[in-house]
């Protein structure tokens, strides 16, 4: 898998919600713990938010990915600036609910190409 960050705004922070259950079977969230405040010279350089799981890890090590799963309702929050991923579900997918708050105005541009309703 493939690890990214978020650059929808500088200063931001985002809300998740499950609004099923989520197990390992149905692609559980990871987030790199300590991502959002560390980076190595050449994540700071890159215009790539995309970085292989393998890369990410040797900078952070292998302890760090935190897998989140939990009852329907779990909740966390998170800085979109530190690596994450969604895991590829086995089983059924995930839903859950993302809310994020920035300082800026919306953009419609997202750097790694994927689709949101604004």
């Amino acid at each position: 898998g493939k690890y990214h960050f978020d650059l929808d705004d500088w200063r931001m922070l985002k809300f998740f919600s499950y609004l099923k259950p989520c197990d390992a079977g149905t692609g559980p969230h990871v987030y790199v713990r300590g991502s959002h405040k560390r980076r190595s010279l050449k994540h700071q350089l890159t215009l790539l938010v995309e970085h292989p799981a393998d890369e990410v890890l040797k900078v952070y090590g292998d302890d760090s990915p935190v897998t989140l799963t939990g009852e329907a309702g779990l909740g966390f929050v998170e800085d979109p600036f530190g690596f994450d991923m969604g895991t590829v579900p086995s089983r059924t997918p995930r839903l859950m609910m993302e809310v994020g708050f920035g300082v800026s105005r919306p953009s419609r541009r997202r750097f790694h190409g994927e689709p949101v309703i604004r």
